[in-house]
């Protein structure tokens, strides 16, 4: 029996990576370092700051993009597809890409030039062939005007 493992990381407050099949975290301040095996971890949750969780406050919908952002995919663990959304706070070229856990490209989503403001893109869980991807945890990426953000999810077939 697997052990439900919930796991709540400040973006701002930690670093976080995985190395072969270990997830690590550390702490920024105080430098302690958690390691958490990677199959122990069903669900994985990140919030940008106190005041508004990843998937977005309504506040900071309403409000003019001012910053590139990256959010959450929901629901997260998905299964069959999962949506991400992102932000642009002005006009430009766009890559959003889908990796595996050793960081080879499974899917690449979008590139081309978008125009400032809120996206929402759907991923079916395919790869570049058209064929399904096993479950695991995959990363996804937004590449724009040399600013790279990366976040995490996690697909159960």
């Amino acid at each position: 029996m697997k052990t439900l493992f919930l796991l709540s990381v400040m973006i701002t407050g930690a670093l976080y990576s995985v190395q072969g099949q270990t997830f690590i975290i550390i702490h920024q301040k105080d430098g302690h370092v958690f390691n958490i095996p990677v199959d122990s971890i069903q669900k994985i949750t990140f919030e940008i700051d106190s005041a508004e969780a990843v998937t977005g406050s309504q506040k900071s919908r309403s409000q003019t993009v001012k910053t590139l952002k990256l959010l959450q995919n929901f629901p997260n663990p998905f299964n069959p597809s999962t949506t991400i959304e992102y932000q642009l706070p002005r006009g430009g070229e766009v890559t959003i890409a889908i990796y595996d856990i050793r960081g080879r490209e499974v899917r690449k989503l979008t590139f081309h030039k978008q125009k400032a403001g809120k996206y929402r893109l759907t991923w079916d869980g395919r790869n570049n062939h058209g064929h399904p991807v096993a479950s695991g945890m995959y990363f996804y990426q937004i590449r724009f005007e040399g600013n790279i953000l990366t976040r995490k999810m996690l697909l159960i077939r």
